[in-house]
């Protein structure tokens, strides 16, 4: 198989991939091993994904299934639960804001604006 990168120092990601791989064609060859690949392998092989090789190489090189990796590598970045915690941004205060202009149409539209700018909003939407 041609190296698509310059050849494998220790600690890289290179080599890090062939010690999984051997670990894993080890894991092949042990006849008292079950069909299923065990969960220490499967953790090993989505920790390479975003170190370096491609999802793709590495599922070739292991000889896995691209999708199943794919999966686990994401679960694996996610956490355990698959929930991400997204901080809200400071857009969104804490503190209830009053509306610094209401405007009410014929037909009982509320139109509320909270920007500093209200003055030229207004003249804009009249003037439209």
């Amino acid at each position: 198989m041609k190296r698509l990168s310059s050849p494998s120092r220790p600690g890289s990601a290179i080599s890090t991939l062939e010690v999984v791989q051997k670990k894993f064609q080890a894991w092949r060859q042990d006849p008292s091993q079950s069909h299923r690949i065990p969960e220490e392998l499967w953790h090993e092989a989505a920790g390479l994904v975003g170190t370096g090789p491609s999802l793709n190489h590495i599922s070739r090189t292991l000889s896995v299934d691209y999708n199943h990796l794919k999966r686990r590598s994401l679960a694996m970045q996610l956490g355990n639960d698959g929930l991400v915690e997204i901080p809200l941004p400071d857009m969104f205060p804490q503190q209830a804001i009053s509306p610094l202009a209401e405007i009410v149409s014929q037909n009982g539209v509320i139109l509320r604006l909270f920007s500093e700018k209200c003055d030229s909003i207004i003249t804009a939407f009249l003037k439209s």
